[in-house]
């Protein structure tokens, strides 16, 4: 009896070891990664007419992870920012790069790529707008008369210079939504709002108020194109255009011209 009692309490201790050891071997085992990273675009700071700085984050979600962004005109996402890490832990990293050489006025898109042992993951795909040149301050500006012209004492391929000065209204981060132009000419004065249309461009109507050398008035009213075709410094350093004249009064006429203008 009392040797069975004692192989029972040694099997009981055989039995009660293996459990032990089989308990110390769960807990000692590290656990391996089990899925690719986490990934979250987030949205564009710091834009200009040229740059802009991207952000995201990144879960490594225990695995040795890197990261890049692809970006690009809206449609064509191509480029890519340098590959970076975001380490190996199981939290969230944030993660930004900066981007440059962009065309001003145009949208651009963009998502945040991770890569660990365990596969790839793709953000959601944002997108930003860059700045547009302020159109501001004085411009010189040359027209050629195209067609019409003879009711002004002007006649078609005469060069004409003015003296433009133009403030711009309703400005965003991004754009100006209107343009007031101010323009002194030998018959008067005469101002005008134009719109903005799409980049870099600005159409309105002006009414032109004017006389005569005999003192009789005439009125007139010109349809406006303005467009951007140089920046420097965040201006507008170059525009081209093209106004419709009609005028009725003392001076009764049509003419058509086109312009460009240099700013000062």
């Amino acid at each position: 009896m009392a040797r069975r009692r004692f192989i029972r309490r040694i099997a009981a201790g055989l039995a009660a070891g293996g459990i032990i050891v089989a308990g110390v071997a769960q807990v000692s085992a590290a656990p391996g990664p089990s899925s690719p990273p986490t990934v979250q675009t987030d949205a564009a700071t710091d834009v200009t007419l040229h740059t802009a700085t991207l952000h995201g984050t990144v879960n490594p979600n225990g695995a040795e992870t890197t990261y890049y962004f692809r970006y690009g005109r809206a449609g064509s996402v191509t480029q890519t920012t340098p590959v970076q890490s975001a380490g190996a832990g199981t939290t969230e990293v944030a993660v930004s790069a900066p981007v440059g050489k962009l065309s001003w006025g145009r949208k651009y898109q963009y998502r945040l790529v991770a890569k660990n042992s365990n596969g790839p993951a793709t953000g959601a795909t944002r997108e930003f707008r860059t700045h547009e040149p302020r159109v501001m301050g004085r411009y010189v500006v040359r027209l050629r008369v195209t067609s019409g012209g003879d009711s002004f004492g002007e006649h078609r391929g005469m060069r004409v210079n003015r003296t433009y000065r133009l403030h711009p209204r309703n400005c965003g981060e991004a754009v100006c939504g209107a343009l007031r132009m101010n323009r002194e000419g030998k018959h008067g004065h005469f101002r005008d709002l134009l719109k903005h249309r799409s980049r870099g461009v600005f159409v309105g109507t002006d009414r032109f108020r004017g006389w005569c050398d005999d003192g009789l008035r005439f009125r007139s009213r010109a349809r406006m194109r303005l467009e951007v075709r140089g920046v420097s410094a965040g201006r507008a350093s170059a525009l081209a255009g093209r106004l419709r004249v009609r005028a009725t009064g003392c001076i009764r006429g049509k003419e058509k011209a086109r312009l460009k203008g240099t700013a000062q």
